[in-house]
């Protein structure tokens, strides 16, 4: 503990009245680590520890907060300047180190550095970098070592966003179930699919991923379009569609239909019910289509309605992606699925042909006809333990931070490096790495990131529990 006392006697008297603080510094805040560790400590120490710190730095004067990091670097460059028994002031030129072995070149590097700073400090704190720099022409490298006495390495950011998604099958019990699933966040929704998949063996060109809100439906996604469009509390769906039976002479051509079930009470609309699916033959009539929705609709109607006659229409059926004017399907027509407005819906439907349909139905006819229209959900452990993780924050090892950092990146045109074997400017792979490791590793975690949107700000991640 008392090692710098003799190193005070023998410092760079030049150096230490030039750049240190006379040993003041070294000496209060030896003063106050042995206080501590005898278990001696007053706070008259922090004070007078305080005050050294304000007649040799000004930008720590007065109460405000200040980095920790940047202090912790000042007062170690103050103590290593008081310290410093070096008496060499100039660094010598290094040779072209193009190569040359990495050892030698690093052993010459800090030799080259120690001719000027030589002190406890930099014996316990200090280490070297490597960063390599490779030319994808010739595959030659360049290596240059320099000395650190910190290292500041980043935080991976939280790459998953948490998705909530009510899957609805056609022939599976439970009907709907709710699950939680964590999804990168530079993924497609091909790829939402492909998880999907794995959760609920609906293969993925049966799956209808869209929005049902109170009103009916919003957006439908394709695969071609990013995840990150997606928000924790949209109300998406996937929707389990039924093949497709094949044309044929007796049947005709069959389509997809999708529907909810809309209460309109003059000018309030809410949705009631699950959202249902089916294929159907567009050669079917206006009555035939009415008793094939009320079929498939039968767990929540009166026991009686499937079995008698019910006015022709029961309730409006609505196209869900006309146009800006709402298109309704026409009970004179013979054939309704066989009308412009169809095939305009159809056109529109994207990757997956489909028409989504909105029935609407006014308060008598869905008293008289709708029994039981709880949307039963049966929600998934996955959504809770999702849930449950999102409140807890996300788990990272420091050797994952180590690996980010460490992970070799493409300097683009604006770095390019002077390859002196091609003599061209490439844009070459760099990639830092720890060539030495000090007694005592400094490790700053850059928990921050700037912001694109306001340069002058940052902003902060999401919470991190960091395992060491």
């Amino acid at each position: 503990m008392d090692q710098y006392k003799m190193d005070l006697t023998r410092r760079n008297k030049l150096n230490s009245k030039k750049y240190g603080t006379r040993g003041e510094m070294t000496e209060q805040l030896a003063l106050l680590l042995k206080s501590i560790w005898l278990c001696k400590y007053d706070p008259d120490m922090s004070n007078q520890f305080k005050t050294i710190v304000d007649k040799y730095g000004t930008q720590y004067r007065g109460n405000n907060q200040h980095d920790a990091q940047e202090f912790l670097l000042w007062l170690l460059d103050k103590v290593h300047e008081d310290l410093n028994i070096a008496t060499k002031k100039k660094y010598k030129t290094i040779r072209n180190t193009f190569g040359r072995p990495d050892e030698q070149v690093a052993a010459e590097t800090l030799a080259n550095h120690i001719r000027c700073n030589e002190s406890f400090i930099h014996d316990v704190f200090q280490a070297q970098f490597k960063s390599s720099l490779t030319c994808p022409r010739c595959m030659r490298q360049s290596n240059t070592f320099d000395p650190f006495l910190c290292i500041s390495i980043p935080v991976p950011q939280c790459y998953s966003m948490p998705v909530f998604i009510t899957v609805i099958y056609t022939s599976q019990q439970p009907r709907d179930v709710k699950l939680g699933l964590s999804l990168p966040i530079d993924s497609s929704i091909a790829e939402f699919r492909e998880l999907l998949w794995s959760y609920t063996g609906i293969y993925q060109e049966h799956m209808l991923i869209t929005e049902i809100t109170d009103i009916g439906f919003n957006r439908t996604f394709c695969d071609s379009m990013p995840a990150s469009m997606i928000k924790e509390s949209d109300p998406l769906y996937c929707l389990e569609l039924p093949k497709l039976n094949d044309c044929s002479n007796e049947s005709g051509p069959y389509l997809l239909l999708c529907w909810v079930n809309i209460l309109v009470v003059e000018d309030q609309c809410s949705r009631f019910g699950s959202a249902y699916t089916m294929q159907i033959c567009r050669e079917t009539s206006y009555k035939d289509l009415q008793k094939l929705l009320l079929k498939e609709m039968a767990v929540m109607l009166h026991d009686d309605i499937l079995t008698t006659e019910q006015e022709i229409p029961l309730f409006g059926i609505r196209l869900a992606d006309a146009s800006d004017l709402p298109q309704y399907l026409d009970p004179t027509v013979e054939l309704p699925l066989f009308t412009d407005p169809i095939d305009q819906a159809l056109a529109m439907s994207g990757d997956q042909p489909h028409i989504k349909l909105i029935l609407e139905w006014n308060l008598h006819a869905k008293e008289a006809t709708i029994a039981d229209h709880c949307d039963q959900v049966e929600e998934h452990a996955s959504v809770k333990q999702l849930k449950l993780n999102s409140e807890k924050g996300t788990s990272i090892t420091l050797e994952q931070c180590f690996d980010l950092y460490t992970k070799e990146e493409i300097l683009g045109p604006e770095n390019a490096w002077h390859c002196p074997q091609c003599n061209l400017k490439q844009e070459v792979v760099k990639k830092l790495g720890l060539w030495t490791l000090p007694d005592i590793l400094v490790v700053h975690l850059k928990r921050f990131r700037q912001s694109l949107s306001l340069p002058s700000s940052r902003q902060h991640n999401n919470r991190y529990l960091i395992i060491i």
